[in-house]
């Protein structure tokens, strides 16, 4: 079934003019969407994206750096290290072709921080939608280490003209560690995302093909990485982060450069497949408990996107 779609969408690629690639290739975006639901169940729902420009300024290595709000969705066990309770809003349009927001919000009591964050995601043309709630939980279980857990509701629908052709649900669990050296300014992060977890679809009748109730594995990677604050071995520096993480296997790294803890400027790098391979910038400003934060990504695709965030912390 899935192949008899994709023959049909390969078809009609291969009979637009070439010279309108950029338009075949958001449409190609589109189609594959769609066949998320009507098609045989495959992988690729949920996909990893980052939420939160700090992170997306370094170059996606933030696993070992996490210690905000975001960190509930890079290192649940990030949130432990939070030096305050904290509320963080983010937008991104990922290449012009999907919009995803977030929000999270963490509590610190004592040694256990408790979080929450939602993050959604919605096409241009409202053909596929997806939201993922997030219950987190961290803790600090030794003088230099934490350990954090997320479990995420999963939800999407997807339409056609307007119509719902069907829908999705699901839940998943993260699995975080984080450990620090603190007069070395060295930090190690550890994420396992989706190790456990399931989604189950119910597509109804379309294209002559019949309704389906079927189920699929979320996808499962794992982040590795370490920072090195610089300052540690030059105090002339107010804060200066190195960073390099291994995303499911791909190299990251960046650099954040942190003056009087109001402005910052960082970069950044990732490796891996034609869509994954960019490099980063971005800036941050705090004033009071306010933190702005903006992040550029350049595009292989020439759809270069931005992300904004900002935080509140008391």
């Amino acid at each position: 079934m899935k192949k008899q779609i994709a023959d049909r969408i390969k078809g009609f690629m291969e009979s637009r003019d070439k010279s309108n690639c950029i338009f075949i290739k958001c449409l190609k975006a589109q189609f594959i969407i769609i066949l998320m639901l009507i098609a045989s169940p495959i992988y690729g729902a949920f996909e990893n994206v980052d939420s939160g420009a700090r992170s997306l300024g370094m170059g996606s290595a933030f696993v070992s750096v996490a210690d905000d709000a975001s960190s509930i969705f890079n290192n649940p066990a990030g949130m432990a290290q939070a030096d305050q309770n904290e509320l963080s809003m983010s937008y991104m349009e990922l290449y012009g072709l999907v919009s995803y927001s977030s929000i999270s919000c963490i509590q610190k009591i004592q040694k256990n921080v408790f979080g929450i964050g939602v993050i959604s995601s919605n096409d241009r043309d409202d053909i596929y939608q997806e939201m993922e709630v997030l219950f987190a939980y961290g803790r600090q279980i030794a003088e230099n280490a934490n350990i954090g857990i997320n479990i995420r509701y999963l939800s999407s629908y997807s339409y056609l003209d307007g119509a719902k052709l069907g829908n999705g649900k699901g839940i998943a669990i993260d699995l975080g560690y984080k450990y620090w050296i603190p007069d070395k300014g060295i930090s190690f992060g550890l994420d396992f995302h989706g190790p456990i977890g399931f989604i189950f679809y119910n597509r109804k009748a379309i294209l002559g093909f019949g309704a389906e109730k079927y189920s699929q594995r979320t996808d499962f990677y794992h982040n590795i990485g370490i920072s090195i604050d610089l300052a540690k071995e030059f105090p002339v520096l107010d804060k200066f982060l190195l960073v390099g993480e291994l995303s499911d296997g791909r190299f990251c790294s960046g650099a954040e450069y942190t003056y009087d803890n109001l402005i910052s400027i960082r970069s950044g790098l990732r490796l891996g497949n034609s869509l994954n391979r960019t490099w980063t910038t971005g800036l941050g400003f705090r004033l009071s408990a306010v933190k702005i934060d903006f992040a550029y990504i350049s595009s292989p695709v020439n759809a270069d996107t931005s992300q904004i965030s900002v935080s509140i912390d008391w």
